[in-house]
Formats: structure tokens, sequence, C-alpha cells
């Protein structure tokens, strides 16, 4: 099940097909191809029907550029993000490589993103029985540094919101702090699917330390966001977690009762309604039902009395 944060990650290197190529430069000194802004998106290029025959094969993102004056007439680069390990998901990789080596007759390269060490690990080099051996350029917090200065952040906020991620999700806020601050500027629409990606890599504890930081506005903002988009974040990602591990909706069903119970804070917080720790405790224990009807009227309530009836 694709996740919020999985989504977010494939999204950046869609809007900047560059960003792979800088990154790999930087950190391997291998270049993809010399005309990085001619790539495009090849998924976009393929008909309803062609995703759909290759839907349990198909790799995250497919960028190709093809030129008579590109060496080797061009290339074609796949985007991978995996947030766990998957054997299957690789080996359909695989799969999906013979058919692009067949149908495109160019040089293929491979770009993965991971959070975790052991899961790049197994990315940068894995293998299909003795016959086939994939190499691949992982993108991780070691190969892709903090990125803590404004103004580059500013140029590249797709490379910003990437290092946040991969960064943050470690504890580091420094580039979270600098990417969240070159948002700012962007279309409404952007900047909040990126400030969603950035934040739901985070901690519970960073998640609300990083909220906190940013002004009013954002913040409503973001709590607009969480509210509209279901409890997006860490809810519903910690309960796919927990659903995927124990193969129930048990745990799919609590994560999002926490997101919820998460949202009813938070709103309150940003409207100044002081809370005891009687209160506290009753909105973390709440159900599900009860916690979305809180949310509902969080906005209106003039304290959390009025809102808890205590």
């Amino acid at each position: 099940m694709p996740s919020t944060l999985h989504e977010g990650l494939v999204e950046l290197f869609r809007d900047d097909p560059t960003l792979v190529v800088r990154l790999v430069q930087r950190a391997f000194g291998a270049t993809l191809t010399p005309m990085p802004e001619r790539l495009l998106d090849r998924h976009a290029t393929m008909s309803v029907a062609s995703l759909s025959r290759a839907k349990q094969r198909i790799a995250d993102l497919v960028l190709i550029v093809r030129d008579p004056e590109h060496p080797d007439g061009g290339a074609v680069i796949v985007i991978e993000v995996q947030l766990q390990n998957s054997r299957i998901k690789r080996r359909r990789i695989a799969s999906y490589l013979a058919l692009l080596i067949e149908r495109e007759h160019l040089p293929i390269h491979i770009g993965t993103v991971a959070l975790e060490d052991r899961v790049a690990e197994n990315l940068a080099t894995w293998t299909v029985g003795t016959a086939v051996t994939i190499s691949t350029f992982v993108l991780n917090w070691r190969s892709v540094p903090p990125l803590i200065d404004l103004a580059e952040a500013h140029e590249h906020p797709q490379e910003a919101v990437l290092s946040a991620t991969l960064h943050g999700y470690r504890g580091d806020l420094r580039p979270v702090r600098v990417a969240l601050d070159a948002l700012a500027n962007l279309p409404v629409e952007k900047r909040s699917s990126y400030t969603a990606t950035i934040l739901a890599a985070l901690s519970d504890e960073d998640h609300a330390t990083c909220i906190k930081e940013l002004p009013m506005d954002r913040q409503v903002e973001i709590s607009h966001i969480e509210r509209r988009s279901a409890f997006f974040v860490h809810g519903l990602e910690e309960g796919t977690r927990k659903g995927l591990e124990e193969g129930t909706r048990k745990g799919l069903e609590e994560g999002t009762r926490k997101g919820v119970a998460r949202l009813v804070l938070t709103i309150l917080e940003l409207r100044g309604l002081p809370l005891s720790s009687v209160q506290a405790q009753l909105i973390h224990l709440a159900p599900l039902s009860q916690l979305e009807h809180w949310a509902t009227q969080a906005r209106d309530v003039e304290s959390a009395e009025d809102l808890l009836g205590c």
C-alpha cells in the first residue's frame, strides 16, 4: 500500500527529473545523462492499458531521455523508493528492467531511495539467482548530505525536501527547518504536499517540535491539511506499518485512532486552549468515533471543557 511518505518521495523526482542526476553525480561521480533537462516521465507517456498490464512489475518512476546527440542515443533512469525490505518488489523490478531493455534499447540506471540502513544495504546490489546482478545508486542519509543553506534550498526545493526527509527521519532537524522555511513561497498545493512528506518522516516528538516552530499561519495550514486528508501523516503511516506486520486491520485502526487524537490535541494547542493532564489523557484513550467527533468540533469551542465535557 503506497504511503504518504512513499508517494511524496516519488513526487520529488517527478517534479524535478534533474534531481537524481545531480545527486548521483555529486555522491558517486557518475554522469547518468549529460542532458538532464531533457528527461521525461515514461509513465506519463504510457497508455492506460499499458500501465494496467505493467502495474505488477512497474517501478515507481521511469525517466527517459532520447536524443541523437546523446551518448548511446539516450538513457533510462529508474527511481525506486523502498521504505522496507521487499524481496518480491526487487524481483518485480528485475522483471520490469528486462521489459525496458527490450523496449527502449538504451542504457539503464537505477536510483533507489531508502530511510533505513538495512534497506539501503539490500538495495545497493541484489541478485536473482546467479544469472542476474543489479546494482543501484542508493540515495540515503549517507549519500545525500544535509542541505542547510537557505538560498540553495530555495533554488532546489525538491532536494531540500529529500534532504530534510532523509535526515529528519534520523532526528537531524537542521535540514528540516531549512526546508520548511524554503517552502513558504511555493504555491499552496505544492507547499502542502512537500510539507506533508517531510513531517511524515519525523518522530512524534520531532513532528510536534517542528510544527510549533512554524509561523501561526503555517501551523493552521498544516492542521487543515491533516484534517482534510484524513489524518495523513503519523496515524495512517503507523497504522499501515502495524497492519502489515500483524497481518490484520487492528494496527491500521489503532494507528488511525492515534493520528486523530494527535490532530485534536494540535487543534486545541494552535487555538491556545489549555488542557489539564486528565483532559489530555482522556483524548489519548478515547475511541476513534469519539475522536472524530471532537476533531470536527475543536475549531468552534471556547474551551477544552466545552469540547470534552469535563
